[in-house]
This record gives structure tokens, C-alpha cells and sequence, in this order.
């Protein structure tokens, strides 16, 4: 074997100390990306252990709205715990579980979950945010059209309110109250002078008194008032008492649920004086005849503006 010389012995010697040099540099790099890889980890699963499932919200909800299992986005989506409410839910059972009363189960079949205030898409649900309603539908409660409503201009189906009796001389009543309306369509287009409410049997009796005695006094006002946060507002006791007829009719028919009936005699036998005294003197201030003439005058408009729809609805599903 050949000797190397110096000059090949020196070559060599820096040869094999370079790669000894790369080689442990290599791999203190790798061991250093490693080692930063390993804490990029730890701190993903660190993350990951620090997160909450939420239930998000997937479209627009208003005020009043009844939210249901569809309300939501398909999968839950992890959000750090650091900003979780305490109150939020993972699924929509948990917020029926969290919203039950002790000891006692949700009957769904009557009991909605009500949106308290707007909820926007993309919010995660907390139970604080919405409230029970419940609604047990009686074998009185009818859908019924009114087109002699004075109605608000930015009303929306779904929106709840209270029709109001306004005289001419400013006394004001409410007739019902916290009524969510829906509008009809009239070949296509929602109608602007009609809306539809769910009505039981001395609710609709209270409002054909109101609208009769709303005919009779020219300058009275039967309009809609809407609710600012139906969600989270009471229904208001309603003040309007009709004429003794018309009590006399809702104490006999045999439509009306009785609890309901009891009930309204005793608010209209103890309020009688107070509330049905300004609607009486205002109604006796119109001699008889004009009154009949207001009344029939009224009466036909709303008659021909009904028939008039009925007409382009029917002409619409041709």
C-alpha cells in the first residue's frame, strides 16, 4: 500500500473531520427539531385537552322564535374552555337537560324552546339565551284573517303583538294580546292589509266587539303593536271588555274552554266600570243610526277587500 504523502494526509484529516463536524451538527439539528416537534405536540394535545364541544347556532334566530333541533350546525365545533360560558351545551338534548325542571320532565309535544333575544348565525347556544313556551292547543283555537288592522310598517310574519282599541278621545285598550301573526300571500306577494292569527274562541269573540265598536266611532283605531323582545317580555293582561251582549255570549257558548270562561268573567265583572266605561260613552255620543251606517260601511269594505284577495289567491293556483 501506498504512502500517502503529507499534503494527501492533510487533506484526508480535514476531510474526516469535516464530516465528523456535519454529521454531529446534523445531528444536533435533528435532535433540536425533534425535540421542538415533541413540544409542538405536547401543546396541541394541551389545546386540544383545554377545549369544549359547542353547539353553534347555523342561521339567524329573532326574538320569539321557537329553536329546534335544526336551529343548529350539523357538528359541534372546540372552543378553548377559557371562553366558554359556563351554560353552553354540546347538543341540543343537553339544552333540553339543562333548561327541565327539577324533578320533572319537558313534554316536547307542548313545550317549545323560545329564543329570549336575536341570536345571530355562528353564536354558540347557551342556556341562558332562550326560555320555555309552553302551548297546549285547545279544541277552540282556530286560525283566523283580520284585514281592518291597522298594522306596522316593517311587520314581519312571526312577529309578535298586541291589537290595540284607540278612541278618539286617546283612551286606549288592549284586545289581545302577544299574538305571533302570519302573513298570507296573495299570488305570491305577501299581503300588505292582512295578517292571520291563532285565536281561541273568546279571543275571536273579544275582537269582532273590538272591531264593531271600532266601526261605530269613527276615529277609532284598531292597530298592531309589535314586542321589542318577545323572548323575554310577559303577555300583557288585555284591558279592552266588550259590551254586555257580548259577554253574555262568551258566558254560554259552549266552545269556550270553561277555566278560560271563568276567568274572563271575573277580570270583566271586577274591571267592567273602569275599562268598558270610556268605549261605552264614546259609542253613546253616535246616535244610533250612524252608528248602523259605520258599522255596515265598515263591514262591506272589509267584506270586498277579503273577497278581493279570495279572488287572486284562487286565480293563483290556476
Amino acid at each position: 500500500m501506498a504512502t500517502l504523502n503529507p499534503l494527501e494526509q492533510k487533506a484526508r484529516s480535514s476531510f474526516i473531520k469535516g464530516f465528523v463536524i456535519a454529521l454531529i451538527i446534523g445531528l444536533l439539528i435533528a435532535g433540536g427539531v425533534g425535540y421542538l416537534y415533541m413540544l409542538k405536540l405536547q401543546e396541541e394535545a394541551a389545546r386540544i385537552k383545554n377545549q369544549n364541544d359547542v353547539l353553534i347556532v347555523a342561521k339567524d334566530i329573532k326574538s320569539g322564535d321557537e329553536i329546534k333541533a335544526d336551529s343548529f350546525k350539523s357538528k359541534t365545533e372546540k372552543v378553548d374552555k377559557s371562553v366558554v360560558p359556563k351554560d353552553a351545551v354540546s347538543s341540543y338534548s343537553q339544552l333540553l337537560k339543562n333548561l327541565q325542571p327539577e324533578g320533572s320532565e319537558i313534554d316536547t309535544s307542548t313545550t317549545k324552546i323560545i329564543a329570549k333575544s336575536d341570536i345571530y348565525a355562528n353564536t354558540m347556544i347557551t342556556s341562558s339565551m332562550v326560555s320555555l313556551s309552553t302551548e297546549v292547543p285547545t279544541n277552540d283555537l282556530r286560525l283566523e284573517q283580520y284585514n281592518m288592522i291597522a298594522l306596522p310598517v316593517d311587520l314581519k310574519a312571526q312577529d309578535t303583538v298586541d291589537i290595540r282599541l284607540r278612541l278618539p278621545t286617546g283612551q286606549d285598550y288592549i284586545v289581545i294580546s302577544k299574538k305571533n301573526v302570519t302573513i298570507p300571500e296573495v299570488s305570491g306577494v305577501p299581503s300588505s292589509d292582512t295578517i292571520q292569527m291563532k285565536v281561541t274562541e273568546d279571543e275571536l269573540l273579544t275582537m269582532s266587539a273590538a272591531i264593531v265598536d271600532a266601526y261605530k266611532v269613527k276615529g277609532s283605531k284598531l292597530y298592531a303593536v309589535k314586542y321589542a323582545e318577545p323572548g323575554m317580555q310577559e303577555k300583557v293582561v288585555a284591558t279592552y271588555i266588550p259590551a254586555a251582549e257580548t259577554l253574555q255570549l262568551i258566558a254560554t257558548d259552549p266552545n269556550i274552554v270553561q277555566e278560560a270562561k271563568n276567568s274572563l268573567i271575573t277580570f270583566y265583572n271586577g274591571n267592567n266600570e273602569t275599562y268598558r266605561k270610556g268605549v261605552a260613552e264614546a259609542i253613546q255620543n253616535v246616535d244610533s243610526e250612524t252608528q248602523r251606517s259605520n258599522v255596515e260601511s265598515a263591514t262591506s269594505s272589509e267584506a270586498s277587500t277579503q273577497k278581493s284577495q279570495r279572488q287572486q289567491y284562487l286565480q293563483s293556483m290556476q
